[in-house]
């Protein structure tokens, strides 16, 4: 398990660094400010990560194993956690030691949270690791929160939200702000998006789950379960039996479920009306 989370002394300043921002439209100023805080909150994650990858280890491999660990940690599976921090040799002195700056990245990443929340994770697997791998670009932020504008405007709680193609869980986190106690579901056939997403959701403290699997065949391979507590997220891992099950009654039953229609009393048309617990498709 990793440390407690410490401060973080990042090497640049958010604060110098944004009153710089010169006078533009607002969207302007916004989308200038965004781009700074991840320029800067990036490069505090991936320079640990980096002092890794130079001892001959490649980046995609070392960001796939800080993913790992950090679910690990979080969902409190120990023995897969020391499998690979074994894996490494950590044999220099202390704060030099992969462990220390697996640790180090870790603390940047939350410590950026604390800044603006944002889909760092994600933006560092798009510019470090897929490279557009497999046509894999996740959707842009900003139209993220249009989605979200257009279909979960009135998000009530217990209203269970699915991605079937989560990646990095944008779409989820973006609904997340419409209402935290609703349900945030999401599936992916990438492993390492699915660590994203969860470690994502967990930090929103919601609840819900994702799923490693295929949303076309059904085959399922495991995932995490997210629980809302009032101390925080909780993430548990489960296992083939359980994904199974949560993606074939996730994708049928309530994304399925017909919706009612009623004729209208005033005009010629029909008019289609949702049920309440209707679940939205992002």
């Amino acid at each position: 398990m990793p440390d407690s989370l410490l401060p973080f002394d990042a090497s640049l300043s958010y604060s110098k660094l944004l009153d710089e921002i010169p006078a533009l439209a607002d969207h302007e100023a916004m989308a200038r400010k965004s781009e700074i805080i991840m320029s800067v909150s990036g490069k505090n994650i991936t320079d640990p990560l980096d002092k890794i990858a130079h001892r001959g280890y490649g980046f995609a491999r070392v960001y796939d194993d800080f993913l790992s660990l950090s679910c690990h940690a979080l969902a409190e599976r120990e023995r897969e956690y020391m499998e690979i921090i074994r894996s490494y040799p950590n044999d220099r002195a202390f704060g030099e030691r992969e462990a220390d700056y697996f640790k180090q990245a870790f603390h940047a990443w939350q410590a950026a949270l604390q800044v603006e929340y944002k889909d760092y994770l994600g933006e560092i697997y798009e510019q470090r690791v897929s490279l557009g791998e497999n046509g894999q670009f996740f959707t842009p932020e900003h139209l993220c929160e249009l989605m979200a504008a257009m279909t979960a405007e009135e998000l009530k709680d217990g209203q269970r939200v699915y991605d079937p193609a989560c990646g990095s869980g944008r779409t989820l986190l973006t609904a997340t702000r419409r209402n935290r106690l609703a349900s945030f579901h999401g599936i992916d056939l990438d492993q390492r998006c699915v660590k994203m997403t969860a470690l994502n959701l967990l930090c929103r403290n919601v609840d819900g789950w994702v799923v490693w699997g295929n949303t076309i065949s059904l085959d399922a391979y495991g995932g995490y379960e997210l629980t809302r507590t009032p101390f925080g997220g909780k993430m548990e891992w489960f296992g083939e039996n359980r994904a199974r099950e949560l993606i074939t009654r996730g994708l049928t039953e309530r994304v399925a479920e017909p919706v009612e229609v009623e004729q209208s009393q005033t005009e010629d048309r029909a008019e289609v009306q949702k049920p309440e617990q209707y679940s939205l498709m992002l």
